[in-house]
C-alpha cells in the first residue's frame, strides 16, 4: 500500500505499529519519523514514536516526543500517561504523579492514569495510596491483569498473602501463558509458607526474552520481601 501512496502518513504510522508490536523498534523509529515528515501536526504518531523511545530505554527522547505531542494536543491523554511511565523508569517520581494526576483530571475513568500512579506510589512506599489507585484501575477495567498483579505485589509487600494469592490467581486466570504472572504466583506462595518451591521455580524457570524483565522483577520483588536481600544495597532493579 505503501508503494502505491508513499505520501500517505497513516500508512507509514500503521506499519511503525506492527514493527513496534514485533518489537522491531529501529523499523518503527524509522517508520514514525517519516510519517511525522509528511504530517508533523499529528500528536499520535509522536506519542507513538515515543512509545518505542521508550521501550529502548530511550528515555530523553521519549520524554521529548511525548511533550511535543502535548503541546499539540494538550489534551492527549494518553500522552500524559506514557510521559508519566516514562518519568517512573526514570525515578523521577514527582512528575510522574502530576502527569497521572493530570491524565486523570482529564479523564477520571483513565485506568491507565491510575494503574501508573498506583505503581508509582508502590514504588515510593506510599502503599496505601498504590492500593487506592490499582484497586480504581481494577474497578474501571477488571481485566486490567497488570493492574491485578501489582496490587499483589502490594499487598505481598505488606505481609497480605492471601489477599495476594487471590489478586494472582486471577491474573493468571486472565493471562495463563503470562511467565511473570506465574513467578509472582510460585514466588508468593514460597513467602507465604517459607518453603522452597519458589526457590526449585527460580532455578527452573525459562522466561522468554518478552517476559525477562518482568521476570527479574518479579524475583527481586520477592528476593526483598523475603528479607533475603536489602532493597537499600539493590538500587537497580530489572524491569522495573
Amino acid at each position: 500500500a505503501i508503494e502505491l501512496d508513499p505520501g500517505d502518513a497513516w500508512l507509514f504510522a500503521g506499519r511503525a505499529d506492527t514493527y513496534r508490536a514485533m518489537q522491531r523498534y529501529d523499523d518503527a523509529l524509522a517508520d514514525y519519523s517519516r510519517a511525522i515528515e509528511l504530517d508533523p501536526g499529528n500528536p499520535f504518531t509522536f506519542a507513538a514514536r515515543g512509545l518505542s523511545y521508550q521501550a529502548m530505554q530511550r528515555y530523553d527522547d521519549a520524554l521529548a516526543d511525548y511533550s511535543h505531542a502535548i503541546e499539540l494536543d494538550p489534551n492527549h491523554v494518553w500522552a500524559f500517561v506514557f510521559r508519566a511511565d516514562t518519568y517512573r523508569g526514570m525515578q523521577r517520581y514527582d512528575e510522574a504523579l502530576a502527569d497521572c494526576t493530570r491524565a486523570i483530571e482529564l479523564d477520571p475513568k483513565m485506568d491507565g492514569g491510575f494503574s501508573v500512579r498506583g505503581n508509582t506510589y508502590r514504588l515510593m512506599g506510599r502503599y496505601q495510596e498504590a492500593l487506592a489507585d490499582l484497586t480504581r484501575a481494577i474497578e474501571l477495567n477488571p481485566a486490567f491483569a497488570w493492574a491485578i498483579s501489582t496490587r499483589a505485589r502490594m499487598h505481598r509487600a505488606m505481609g497480605h498473602y492471601d489477599e495476594a494469592l487471590s489478586d494472582l490467581d486471577q491474573a493468571v486466570e486472565l493471562e495463563p501463558d503470562n511467565d511473570g504472572f506465574l513467578a509472582e504466583q510460585a514466588m508468593t506462595r514460597g513467602v507465604e509458607h517459607r518453603g522452597v518451591d519458589a526457590f526449585q521455580w527460580v532455578v527452573d524457570i525459562q522466561a522468554t526474552a518478552q517476559d525477562s524483565a518482568s521476570s527479574a522483577r518479579t524475583i527481586t520483588d520477592w528476593l526483598i520481601s523475603a528479607g533475603i536481600v536489602d532493597a537499600e544495597r539493590t538500587p537497580c532493579v530489572p524491569g522495573k
